[in-house]
């Protein structure tokens, strides 16, 4: 396919999905707009400063003074803008790479951000044109690492990391003068963020906010690529599987060319990258389909390994042709930009290990906590709603710190200390205890309203243990199959269950309080309160009488009942 011809096909791809999508502000998105906005009306920033740098939002003021006569804000500006920097992007790529590995590397989670203001089409464009010329023209190259690294001044090591590897696999460029162009440029460009801030705040970037650098453990350093909530690799199956497999097939067949220049480059500014998206603060951040934005940075570092593999197979590669359409269809359905935002909820494959198998991945705890209890709410105890996986705040035995309905079991002294937290993975017979891996603890608030009464918590823990548990499981109140049924004048209601007892729980009671309970089989039970158990009080239902009606000891902060077959 001519690269004329593919290039056509993929503005008609990116017309189709900006016209079956409405332009949306997402994550920082405002201050982009803010900023063209004012540029676009012949203002400077103001006194206030964004915490992003203008370059983006220059590149857009032209396209905001165009489309305003047209009655269009600033966010079609934006999306115009992308389209553009993305068209030309996969231009450039189409003339050097054939058209199935563009489809793989351009179809794909980028085409989320197509009309959103946000620096990822921005910062993707200019790596797919910074590792395709990188054998051609390098001093192409370095100008697109350099302006790539205006919005992220950490960045900017890909110039120095890209100029190596372009010396390495030509020592002669060193007598190029458009190559000593190309790195100036591309070093003035990277400059322009840390000069422009410093002269007008004094510091060289408003970013350090978002930012802290420090050494990172390999969780946060591989949770981008590997995370299967925000990590790229679980959510872009078919890249990750074509990667893998080239990276596979260069390693038998031929081995020599994993060490070519470009591919060290690409893996080289992989590892460094890496290290910038882990020591971001907001790991799980919003204006994302899921993954974390800075997933996108690396589907262009692919580049130098499919033009290895396309020199190795001397060009016959009809059969990429069902991988790359399919990778561009799943890319097309998961990311097309109508999706809404999935930060505030897991993933399939996530609520899939956290439930099944919950000692497998014990995430950041920012992730943990903001996939089940909402966007940026740094509040523990959290866990699934099975009580599978738990992440419990340590408070130094001061409160209770297991959330209802999941049972109250004592931690090792680890996850006791002030400020700690650790994971209660469930197995057979209870729950294994594990340290996240942070390099610096993310201060949690406890959301007592979630957790055991403290005065309740040592009868609970003794009831349920006495009750063999972990063989028993949570029920909700009108479950089919459920001992109690409803609930009067109760606050709050845990019931755990199996074939033969049952423990209810009820919060707040008040008076007249009462449980409707519905068994198969004769049960007995007795009340604790908390002054302790209440002695000479027995409770008993039986089968065929339909719903029995429980009257609770009124009014007290929590009433407990444990029933057993008799």
């Amino acid at each position: 396919m001519r690269p004329s011809v593919a290039a056509v096909l993929f503005a008609g791809l990116l017309l189709t999905l900006a016209a079956t999508s409405s332009p949306r502000v997402v994550g920082d998105g405002s201050e982009y707009v803010h900023l063209a906005a004012r540029l676009a009306s012949g203002h400077l920033p103001g006194a206030g400063e964004s915490r992003h740098f203008i370059f983006y939002s220059a590149l857009a003021a032209p396209v905001v003074a165009l489309v305003r006569p047209f009655g269009l804000d600033a966010a079609a500006a934006f999306t115009i803008l992308n389209g553009l920097l993305l068209l030309a992007a996969f231009y450039i790529t189409a003339s050097r790479l054939r058209w199935p590995w563009c489809a793989i590397v351009f179809a794909g989670p980028v085409l989320w951000w197509l009309d959103k203001p946000h620096t990822e089409p921005f910062t993707f464009a200019l790596y797919a044109i910074a590792f395709v010329l990188l054998e051609s023209a390098p001093w192409w190259s370095l100008v697109a690492a350099g302006a790539a690294a205006t919005q992220n001044p950490g960045n900017a090591v890909l110039v120095g990391i890209l100029a190596a590897a372009a010396v390495a696999g030509k020592a002669a460029l060193l007598k190029e003068r458009r190559f000593w162009l190309g790195l100036a440029g591309g070093a003035a460009l990277a400059a322009l963020h840390p000069a422009y801030y410093l002269a007008r705040v004094g510091t060289p970037t408003r970013l350090a906010s978002a930012g802290d650098v420090h050494w990172v453990t390999w969780r946060e350093y591989t949770a981008v690529l590997a995370d299967p909530n925000i990590g790229l690799l679980p959510q872009v199956p078919v890249f990750s599987a074509v990667v893998l497999a080239g990276v596979l097939m260069l390693a038998l067949r031929a081995p020599r060319r994993l060490a070519q220049p470009g591919l060290l480059a690409a893996a080289v500014s992989a590892a460094w990258l890496a290290f910038v998206a882990a020591t971001a603060t907001n790991v799980n951040h919003g204006g994302t389909p899921g993954l974390s934005r800075y997933a996108t940075w690396f589907i262009p570092l692919a580049i130098p390994l499919f033009q290895e593999l396309e020199r190795l197979l001397a060009r016959r590669t009809a059969w990429m042709a069902l991988p790359a359409v399919a990778s561009a269809i799943l890319g097309v359905w998961a990311f097309h930009p109508a999706r809404a935002e999935a930060a505030d909820r897991p993933t399939k494959l996530a609520s899939f290990l956290w439930t099944r198998h919950p000692s497998f991945d014990n995430p950041l705890p920012e992730i943990f906590a903001e996939r089940l209890r909402g966007l940026d709410e740094n509040w523990l105890p959290v866990a699934t709603p099975g009580c599978e996986k738990v992440l419990l705040p340590g408070r130094g035995g001061r409160d209770s710190v297991w959330p209802m309905p999941c049972v109250p079991v004592t931690p090792p002294a680890r996850c006791q200390l002030p400020g700690a937290t650790c994971y209660a993975n469930r197995t057979k017979t209870g729950y294994e205890f594990v340290s996240p891996r942070v390099s610096t603890p993310q201060a949690f608030r406890l959301a007592r309203s979630a957790t055991w009464p403290r005065s309740a918590e040592p009868f609970v823990a003794e009831a349920l243990a006495s009750l063999a548990w972990w063989n028993m499981s949570p029920r909700e109140a009108g479950d089919v199959d459920a001992v109690i049924q409803s609930s009067r004048h109760v606050g709050h209601l845990v019931v755990w269950q199996a074939e033969n007892r049952f423990f209810a729980f009820a919060a707040d009671v008040r008076p007249g309080a009462e449980l409707v309970a519905l068994v198969t089989r004769d049960m007995t039970g007795s009340f604790t309160i908390e002054s302790g158990p209440i002695e000479g009080v027995r409770v008993q239902v039986r089968p065929g009488r339909g719903r029995q009606a429980i009257r609770l000891p009124s009014p007290q902060p929590w009433v407990m009942l444990v029933g057993e077959a008799r």
